[in-house]
Parts: structure tokens; sequence; C-alpha cells
């Protein structure tokens, strides 16, 4: 396949790379970071995470993806600085539009300064898809 100029386009393929295992971890990891592991998408080179089993925590729709020790998560999506923050082990968030789980006890969530414009409600509906609160699983 040719080279890919449209971001949306980028986009809508990182969605589903780490689930089809079209990526590969990113060069730089020296070290897994909260059991945290950066890729990237074969075809797009955006980036993501995983966990160190494998599960998709973060998919690859971003231009660069930092964890640092203090369970904070850098992204940049379209160009946008974002950060999560991890949640502690145990914690179950409130539904939330900006917060998002991965596994089965695992949250992250947005750190929201403003309302959310047009690129933050893009990028709230991406993680959404496989990444929503379902409050019932938690009881």
């Amino acid at each position: 396949m040719g080279k890919i100029n449209d971001y949306n386009e980028r986009i809508d393929i990182g969605l589903t790379s780490i689930s089809i295992g079209d990526y590969q971890l990113f060069k730089q990891n020296e070290y897994p970071r909260l059991g945290c592991l950066r890729v990237v998408d074969n075809e797009t080179r955006l980036r993501g995470l995983i966990s160190e089993d494998g599960e998709e925590i973060l998919p690859c729709i971003f231009d660069d993806v930092d964890v640092k020790l203090d369970g904070i998560i850098e992204v940049h999506f379209k160009g946008r600085y974002y950060e999560f923050i991890i949640m502690a082990d145990g914690f179950v968030p409130e539904r939330s539009r900006t917060s998002f789980f991965f596994s089965k006890k695992c949250f992250y969530e947005l750190d929201m300064c403003n309302d959310a414009d047009e690129t933050t409600q893009q990028l709230i509906t991406f993680l959404n898809v496989k990444h929503s609160i379902n409050q019932d699983q938690y009881r």
C-alpha cells in the first residue's frame, strides 16, 4: 500500500492496528513504565500503548506517546497536547466521558482544564469505542 497522506485516514487505520497485530514495539522502550509499552503502527507510524500482556491501553492514533513515572501519560493528537492520569489500582471512577478503562480494573482519565473542543471531542469518541466505562462490571 502507498503512503497515506490524509491524517484522518491514518487515524482510522491506527484505531485497529493493535487488535489486528499490525504494530511493533517502539524502538526506544528501554524499560516498561507502569506496565505500559509504547508501540508504533507499521503502516501509519502513529503511536499507542499496550500493557505488558499485549492489551491495548491507547490505540495507535497519536503523534507521540510518553509515560512518566508519576503515572502521567503525555500524548499529541492532531498536533494538540493531552495528559492522561493513570488511576491507582482499585480506584473506580464515576461514569465520566473523560475516564476510560483498560483491562478489567485499570483506568486512566483525560486531564481536562477546559471544555472539549472539536479535536478533544473526537479523541474522547475514539477512546470510548473500546475503553468506555461499564459500571456494572465493577460491582
